[in-house]
């Protein structure tokens, strides 16, 4: 797995389109496999208030792919929608609407790691009231891209806080309950979507249009040149692509593997 050459288009490269196959097969696997279990299991009870939910899951992330749009530019707003903790929202979504509220699940535990970190992250940033400079963890970030923090990028990352209790409130309303094999799949679904990621997003620069201008912007979408934030844990970044010292792969099984072991933490604590 190699950075792509200047001028580089997926739609051309035949890994490329592995790449997206593989994931939406990963995403097409995940449903079937919920749908079966769900035979299994006793009735899960959907709340019309669930939909409600649901359609704010959806609503808001369109709104967030349009303010990275009226921030960088359609290609740049649309490589955001690619994030995990974005395409959850989804995820979860499409639980309600199936009745398979193993999405739900698996949505949650996707990206219960990054949103407790990033939870800890902005308790220190409202103790300090400052939105802009994030010196604690480096993993909450609410800035435009403008470097400006606004009305319109405060609330589109508000999701980091309010999308797991809101999936905890409808699977404990539903009757639904959590299963080791919703954390292996969720894993598995991490994996294929930040594979199909690297082959999207142009690295190491998306040419996005900022004010007018065209600017090379760096985009670690799903941490696919670095770990995100923690710049001051140095074994964290040990395989950064960036530093040039490591392949691509070796990165990519570090830090999902480092990903994964977060989210198990998080499924056994929530258990006990």
């Amino acid at each position: 797995l190699e950075p792509r050459p200047e001028g580089w288009d997926f739609r051309t490269d035949p890994k490329g389109w592995v790449a997206m196959g593989g994931s939406l097969l990963a995403f097409v696997g995940m449903v079937a496999y919920e749908v079966r279990k769900s035979k299994q299991v006793k009735p899960i009870k959907r709340h019309w208030w669930h939909w409600l939910i649901a359609a704010f899951f959806v609503q808001h992330y369109f709104l967030v792919i349009y303010h990275r749009i009226l921030g960088v530019g359609l290609m740049g707003g649309l490589y955001e929608g690619l994030w995990v903790c974005s395409m959850g929202l989804n995820v979860a979504a499409i639980g309600v609407l199936t009745k398979q509220y193993g999405l739900i699940s698996c949505a949650l535990l996707s990206v219960s790691g990054g949103h407790s970190i990033w939870a800890i992250d902005t308790m220190m940033m409202v103790y300090k009231w400052d939105f802009k400079h994030n010196n604690f963890l480096g993993i909450a970030d609410y800035n435009s891209p403008y470097g400006t923090v606004t009305d319109l990028s405060l609330w589109c990352e508000t999701h980091h806080l309010w999308f797991m209790p809101l999936c905890l409130l409808m699977l404990a309303t539903s009757g639904y309950r959590f299963k080791i094999s919703d954390l292996f799949m969720s894993g598995t679904w991490v994996v294929a979507l930040s594979t199909a990621t690297f082959y999207i997003v142009p690295i190491p620069f998306v040419k996005v249009i900022i004010n007018g201008r065209h600017v090379n912007m760096r985009m670690n979408i799903n941490m696919i040149q670095s770990w995100w934030g923690l710049n001051h844990v140095e074994w964290l970044h040990r395989y950064d692509p960036k530093k040039g010292e490591s392949p691509f792969f070796a990165y990519w099984g570090y830090s999902n593997l480092l990903y994964f072991i977060l989210n198990t933490g998080i499924y056994l604590v929530s258990h006990f």
